[in-house]
């Protein structure tokens, strides 16, 4: 219809600014990543088992080089940053013990990537 054209996305800027700063998406990213983590797990299976659930599909072979990189630089920068009181680490819920608190942090985190993926924001 001429008169009222498609829209192509879905979603704005300040609609993904909103998403990453959201309190409520860190806390169910946490949760999300601590029910996934329930079980010791490698890079690569928690990626595999956060697509599985949250958007019902296996990782593309790109996705999954980019997610192992986005973990790894993550976990690389908690661990050299310097310690700030003001500044807590989000780590999932519940926390397992097996897991050093920054290689969490960099799970959650990852679970918040996946919270802001298109497939995960967008429903067609």
């Amino acid at each position: 219809n001429i008169s009222c054209p498609a829209r192509q996305t879905s979603t704005t800027p300040p609609q993904a600014l909103i998403l990453i700063n959201s309190e409520l998406v860190m806390n169910s990213a946490r949760r999300f990543a601590g029910n996934v983590l329930r079980q010791q797990l490698t890079d690569e299976q928690f990626i595999i088992r956060c697509f599985n659930m949250a958007i019902g599909r296996d990782s593309t072979d790109e996705e999954m080089q980019a997610s192992i990189e986005f973990i790894i630089k993550i976990r690389d920068d908690l661990r050299t940053r310097e310690t700030n009181e003001d500044e807590p680490l989000y780590t999932p819920v519940p926390m397992p013990n097996w897991l050093p608190e920054t290689d969490a942090t960099a799970y959650t985190y990852y679970a918040m990537v996946i919270y802001n993926m298109m497939e995960f924001v967008y429903l067609p």
